[in-house]
């Protein structure tokens, strides 16, 4: 605006002839000037924005009781923006079958294939056991391979479902967990830390341990293979959950099983969350392996374990055993919706004990939810195997490395050490400024992020243009100043 008002006074003071010609040059300059400074200054407001972000924990705000319900009551999932803290209609956690349903009209590139579920009666899958007989995988696409279909059938076994999650079905249990029936994040500030994915593994860490807490069952990586020491026999009945010895002493982080609703999934998220959303690196590289993936579940167990006993000493590198732990107060504190338990859930749930198979459900015949604060107490963690014999179960390499990297290419799927070679350090933008970015540009109605409220549209898409010198966002072509650069320059 100032520059608008010079320009009009040099205007005005040459058409009355008491003043000098403002020159093309002057305006040119004003304009560069006005230009840099005002970039300087929004991205400082970013920052300040920042401090609005650690506060809220999130990029939404849920309305008061006393506002009206959306409009947009039938949707599945909605902005929280948009709903009320009571209870909507058709408004809960999708079921497998509904997080992994194919659309009529999808079709598959000359020379693949759907692969389709295999889905057996809970009657075979959950009875008696508190881990569901239920396998979960994970691929960019639904579209297979001849030799990665013949791969997957090595899960195909007599009494196991088996899901295969895409991106869409990964993106709709997002979408939940940041923002489900209640307008509450499955762990407080999950929604901040995951706009900053940028890495398909990253992707894949998030999602593991919300799927197996929600619903229970084995985890596994789409290019593991049983071997032949591998028996479903190794998880009892009463086996709460169920990890091998990595090969480098901690708990597996590319196979593992679960009960329903076991806290240890929630230390896991809570500390990918802190780690990823705290980290100063570069938001196109995520680290997964520090991060959100084998580390995130080392210091994980660790507070998991402390929960239960503040005295525990371990380091994380675990031997064979059966180790106890609990929630603990402290990430109680992150789960806002256990208040909801008893103002919500009791009176219309049938709530049953811990690893009871997934067979907890409300009246409405859906999965229940929220357990109660007790059902997260003393849980036990098995670990199996030792650092030298955990190559005999499972075989990491099963796919083969022609057939992976065929399978890969196809799906546009990448390894995310390669984003170390594309992004360069120079100008970096972090997670905390990314999530502050879409905080802000999700308020702004003139922004193309504007209300968007699906996690992956706020995902990060930068990339380095040298001839700018900076981070450009290829959905706006907006150069990003990092606030490294704002604050050396003030």
């Amino acid at each position: 605006m100032w520059l608008i008002e010079k320009i009009k006074r040099g205007q005005r003071r040459d058409k009355d002839g008491n003043g000098t010609h403002v020159s093309i040059f002057r305006l040119f300059f004003l304009a560069v000037a006005s230009t840099t400074i005002s970039c300087l200054i929004f991205s400082d407001l970013w920052r300040k924005k920042m401090d609005e972000c650690n506060q809220s924990s999130t990029l939404w705000s849920p309305k008061t009781n006393d506002e009206d319900a959306s409009s947009e009551q039938n949707s599945i999932i909605l902005p929280k923006s948009e709903i009320s803290t009571q209870l909507l209609p058709m408004r809960r956690l999708p079921t497998l079958e509904e997080l992994t349903s194919i659309p009529a009209n999808f079709s598959c590139p000359e020379g693949y294939f759907i692969f389709e579920n295999i889905v057996l009666p809970q009657s075979v899958t959950h009875a008696n056991y508190k881990i569901p007989k239920v396998i979960h995988m994970t691929a960019k696409s639904r579209c297979v391979s001849d030799a990665l279909n013949k791969h997957l059938s090595k899960w195909k076994l007599s009494d196991h479902s088996v899901y295969l999650h895409d991106d869409a079905a990964v993106h709709k249990l997002f979408d939940y967990i940041i923002d489900d029936r209640y307008g509450y994040e499955l762990v407080q500030g999950l929604s901040l830390m995951m706009t900053c994915i940028s890495s398909g593994a990253t992707m894949s860490d998030v999602w593991r341990y919300a799927v197996v807490y929600h619903f229970g069952g084995i985890y596994t990586d789409i290019d593991n293979g049983p071997r032949q020491n591998y028996n479903t026999e190794l998880i009892s009945p009463e086996t709460d959950s169920f990890f091998f010895v990595e090969t480098i002493g901690t708990m597996s982080q590319y196979y593992f099983a679960s009960s329903p609703h076991h806290p240890v999934m929630l230390h896991f998220l809570a500390n990918a969350k802190t780690y990823l959303y705290r980290s100063n690196a570069n938001v196109m590289i995520n680290n997964p392996a520090v991060n959100t993936g084998p580390g995130a579940v080392k210091r994980g167990m660790i507070q998991f374990m402390r929960a239960l006993d503040p005295n525990t000493t371990t380091n994380g590198y675990l031997e064979q055993g059966i180790y106890h732990g609990a929630l603990g107060s402290e990430l109680e504190s992150e789960l806002p919706w256990l208040s909801l338990q008893n103002s919500h859930d009791e009176s219309n749930t049938n709530i049953s004990s811990a690893g009871d198979g997934g067979l907890n459900m409300d009246k409405s015949g859906y999965h229940n939810e929220y357990p109660p604060v007790s059902e997260f107490s003393n849980r036990t963690v098995t670990v199996h195997g030792s650092k030298k014999s955990s190559k005999y179960f499972i075989n990491r390499s099963a796919l083969g490395a022609r057939n992976k990297n065929e399978a890969w290419e196809k799906m546009n799927m990448t390894h995310y050490a390669f984003n170390r070679r594309e992004h360069t350090g120079k100008n970096k933008i972090t997670c905390q400024q990314h999530a502050s970015r879409m905080m802000v540009l999700r308020a702004t109605n003139t922004s193309f992020y504007y209300n968007k409220s699906r996690i992956a549209d706020l995902f990060p898409r930068y990339e380095y243009e040298y001839n700018r010198s900076y981070y450009v966002d290829l959905n706006t072509n907006d150069a990003i100043i990092p606030w490294k650069t704002v604050t050396t320059r003030q």
